[in-house]
């Protein structure tokens, strides 16, 4: 988290902080922001708390909390991208000035508050000159290109208050001729449509291995061409631990997947990082660096060095795996069980056939509760007899959002949710798992109350009384 007053912050990548990206606090001072990327923290993306300031060419996205929380102080936000906050994507923006940005799919609103807004793109829209709502086109859900067909080309104003960048987040010129009209104008949001060649857009800029048994899933990339002609993509690293394939290809409209694969196995505890490199040298914006972090932790055996789940999990630390044995698991710190906020995997050895965890209709299997991310990992165990007095009968998520891996999920019962329960919990991953027979008023396989994004994958989810799936989004 960087806190800070009257400062300069330009050409930062701010993402994975447990707590907000950016915090203002110094008062009568202003902060000037421009030309970074804050995403995926654990609180609002960036706060002006004693501080005026100024945000340009930034996308602020995908944090726990408000994207730009202003707290009535006059900000002037131009040509941002601010999208899938877990609260407002502006809140308190009483003197709050937003030219030539998009905000959009933000939890609760995309403003709360009043503020000046003009040329911007505001899911639902907004009152002011040259608004307007619509879908802005994105190259992915997770990259802020525009493509072609965006109807935030060339829909900016070259003149807002304050003056506009010389350029976007990328370098690209602004005031670039996007649509072909033959008038030069801005686009609205971070990043300049530029028609004049390719571009490289990725699924994501970041990706982080850790846990799983006896090593973590495969992850995918993607990669297209967000602006014309033909992009020839090669991605270059120098990592012993990683494979990538394929390492090239040519993209015009279809979209590439890249496989990469962590290999954990005889290295030290550790964290370990290297960068990917996409690179076309015909392409606007090439270079594209990716990072690609690799967290190996220590092996921790049940029963054989713990009694029981819960007193490994107690001595786990971040990126640990519990690995538990062969049995059925019952009682007292086999049950109820809490992470307690900890980024841990928690792992039968050999698959739910051989590894039950039994609630002998007296709570739950796992309570999850301090704020668990999907670095969070249930994999490979038989949930059955959870019974819940409320929601949640063999798995509650409130405000938490871990993965459930390679489950089987039977014979659980709550009011809400027999088997899973997820409550405001944001990107919630439920793969490869089976779900059945669990029984709830609504909701008997999965029911999920206020919470986006959720993605629920290759899972049977059957045979379930109340419904299989009920509220997910």
């Amino acid at each position: 988290m960087v806190r800070s007053g009257n400062a300069a912050i330009t050409n930062c990548l701010i993402s994975n902080n447990a707590d907000s990206g950016i915090s203002c606090w110094t008062s009568d001072e202003e902060a000037t922001i421009a030309d970074c990327t804050i995403v995926g923290n654990g609180g609002v993306g960036v706060e002006f708390m004693k501080s005026s300031g100024t945000i340009t060419n930034c996308t602020v996205a995908e944090n726990k909390g408000d994207g730009i929380y202003s707290y009535g102080f006059a900000i002037a936000i131009t040509n941002c991208t601010i999208v899938k906050n877990g609260r407002y994507g502006i809140a308190y923006p009483s003197h709050t000035r937003i030219t030539n940005s998009i905000i959009s799919d933000n939890y609760y609103s995309e403003i709360d508050g009043s503020a000046v807004v003009n040329y911007c793109n505001i899911k639902g829209g907004w009152p002011g000159e040259g608004n307007i709502d619509a879908a802005p086109c994105f190259a992915f859900s997770t990259d802020y290109h525009l493509m072609a067909d965006s109807p935030c080309i060339d829909a900016g104003t070259n003149t807002p208050v304050g003056g506009l960048p010389a350029t976007d987040i990328e370098g690209n010129p602004r005031t670039l001729d996007g649509n072909g009209d033959g008038n030069a104008v801005t686009d609205m949001g971070a990043y300049e449509y530029n028609p004049s060649g390719s571009s490289i857009a990725v699924s994501a800029v970041s990706f982080s291995f850790g846990g799983g048994w006896p090593k973590p899933p495969p992850q995918t990339l993607l990669i297209r061409n967000s602006g014309t002609g033909t992009l020839n993509w090669e991605i270059v690293e120098d990592c012993p631990w990683l494979q990538v394939s394929p390492t090239n290809s040519i993209s015009t409209s279809r979209i590439s997947q890249v496989t990469l694969t962590a290999e954990p196995n005889g290295l030290p505890v550790g964290h370990y990082t290297c960068i990917l490199t996409v690179l076309d040298p015909n392409a606007i914006n090439s270079p594209v660096k990716i990072q690609v972090m690799l967290h190996v932790g220590a092996l921790l055996r049940v029963p054989q060095h713990f009694s029981t789940i819960q007193a490994a999990i107690d001595a786990a630390a971040d990126y640990d795996v519990v690995l538990v044995a062969d049995g059925n698991y019952t009682g007292e710190g086999n049950t109820n069980l809490d992470f307690n906020g900890k980024a841990i995997a928690v792992c039968s050895r050999n698959g739910p056939n051989n590894c039950i965890i039994d609630c002998q209709n007296s709570g739950r299997a796992f309570y999850f509760h301090t704020g668990e991310r999907t670095t969070s990992l249930v994999q490979g165990f038989t949930l059955t007899g959870g019974n819940a007095c409320y929601d949640g009968g063999a798995i509650y998520c409130d405000q938490s959002s871990p993965t459930i891996s390679g489950c089987k999920i039977k014979d659980n019962s709550a009011e809400y949710g027999g088997g899973i329960y997820g409550n405001r919990s944001s990107n919630l991953i439920i793969t490869n798992c089976t779900i059945t027979q669990n029984d709830a008023d609504a909701g008997g396989g999965i029911y999920c109350e206020e919470s986006t994004n959720t993605l629920i994958s290759n899972c049977m989810v059957s045979q379930n009384s109340g419904g299989g799936i009920f509220g997910c989004e």
